[in-house]
């Protein structure tokens, strides 16, 4: 993310002026008291850098739906609507559901001439966009996607629809991981405290290492299973079979490698418990599907009512 020029007072005005903000409204929208925006917009307190990007966005959005409402050019109902339920989909859809509504939007733009228009109105008569301002949480997130596709080909998950069980399973093992050296940190800064043993570092590091091997294996086998299943995992089927299959993967991973932390720990117990796994997962799956299919009939329905 390149940085961008801090906001001057003249172009602060401009962008709450078109965007209609009032002293209150921008203190409510980030999180100021109304006297710190008022130093905002006498120019004796630099405005923040997210506060900046984000009115900039808004207010170039802003300004070419002035353009377009200007232009006299027909709008298209159909393409809000597509545009709503891929919203939705990204809220509250499962990765299919947003796939669907991507590869739909991006489908009507394509044959729209109406969307078409606009866009070609837009490309000559309004300035380039700047730069979408985006959160903390986000730029983590390109961060990994950046890592995980510089991952060794056999390992690598593939780019679009085919290799998003894959990309979430490493973004689940990720999250996991760090959540488990969380929990050894927190341990060695508590034992620190106390008179007792101190956990020696080398037993912990060996440990996270273990926990954190079998979690990215786990959740790779489970990802390699969602996109292999490609075909029917919209299924009631398919949503059962990735679940038993996603519960086999990651508890026989975590549990074969538990006798690698815990001597008393018994390979004999993973093939039990991972039967019983099975089913359970499967069960999952099927809410997962019952939930998927409300989901998308809501979205069709918005994006019907105006079709």
């Amino acid at each position: 993310m390149t940085r961008q020029p801090s906001m001057s007072v003249d172009e602060y005005r401009v962008a709450t002026r078109r965007l209609g903000l009032a002293t209150i409204d921008v203190a409510t929208m980030y999180g100021f008291t109304p006297h710190v925006v008022e130093a905002f917009e006498a120019g004796s307190v630099r405005i923040p850098a997210r506060v900046a990007a984000d009115l900039r966005w808004k207010a170039a959005l802003a300004e070419r739906d002035e353009l377009l409402a200007a232009s006299g050019l027909p709008s298209c109902e159909r393409a809000a609507a597509l545009l709503t339920a891929l919203e939705t989909a990204v809220v509250n859809g499962e990765p299919d559901d947003v796939t669907r509504a991507s590869e739909a939007t991006v489908g009507h733009a394509q044959e729209c001439a109406i969307c078409q228009a606009r866009e070609g109105y837009l490309a000559a008569h309004a300035p380039a966009l700047p730069e979408m301002p985006i959160g903390r949480g986000m730029r983590a997130f390109l961060a990994l996607t950046r890592a995980f596709a510089s991952l060794p080909p056999g390992i690598r998950p593939p780019e679009g629809n085919a290799g998003v069980g894959r990309q979430m399973g490493l973004f689940l093992a990720t999250g996991l991981s760090l959540l488990a050296w969380g929990i050894i940190a927190l341990a060695v800064v508590g034992s620190l405290g106390t008179r007792g043993s101190v956990p020696r570092l080398g037993e912990l590091a060996r440990g996270g290492s273990v926990v954190t091997v079998a979690y990215f294996f786990g959740f790779w086998l489970a990802g390699a299973a969602f996109d292999l299943l490609r075909p029917i995992r919209a299924s009631v089927v398919g949503h059962a079979l990735v679940g038993a299959i996603a519960a086999v993967a990651i508890y026989g991973s975590v549990g074969v490698a538990m006798p690698l932390l815990d001597p008393d720990a018994s390979l004999r117990d993973v093939p039990p418990v991972t039967l019983f796994l099975a089913p359970v997962g499967a069960v999952a799956g099927l809410v997962f599907w019952v939930r998927s299919r409300g989901h998308a009939r809501r979205s069709q329905r918005r994006a019907g009512s105006v079709s």
